[in-house]
């Protein structure tokens, strides 16, 4: 629509980490962010960024959304897949155990169902099944 405005950016990215359960499920495990900028942009200086898992990241999709808060948009995201949450805890360059938030054990063609089913408002008919890792009628 011509009033819609550009609010924000999902992406998606899978990291580049050496850790071995990162690196061998690396296929399954996605970050799921919302950002203002541009998504490879937000990917930048990955390697720094305890939120990226101190390794630079893969953008593997990345969806324009108009007419969102950014914060409730992520929010409910990381709600939809709270249970498939990557449990993992990487040191930070103190040594200090970090544990991200924002990291999931979903399959790709997931995340981009949920964010279809969010833009078409059918969302609230569905609920995340973490054993098949798909969406199913609620």
């Amino acid at each position: 629509q011509k009033d819609d405005v550009a609010s924000g950016v999902i992406y998606v990215c899978r990291s580049k980490s050496e850790h071995p359960l990162l690196k061998e499920n690396r296929s399954g495990i996605h970050k799921i962010g919302v950002t203002g900028k541009d998504a490879a942009h937000r990917l930048s200086g990955a390697e720094g960024d305890p939120t990226f898992l101190f390794a630079k990241a893969d953008l593997v999709a990345s969806f324009e959304m108009f007419n969102i808060k950014r914060n409730k948009l992520e929010t409910l995201l990381h709600r939809i897949f709270a249970s498939a949450r990557l449990e993992i805890e990487i040191p930070d360059r103190f040594g200090k155990p970090y544990r991200p938030q924002e990291w999931f054990c979903v399959p790709l063609d997931t995340i981009c169902d949920a964010i279809e089913k969010i833009k078409d408002g059918s969302i609230i008919n569905y609920q995340f099944n973490i054993k098949t890792g798909s969406f199913e009628k609620s």
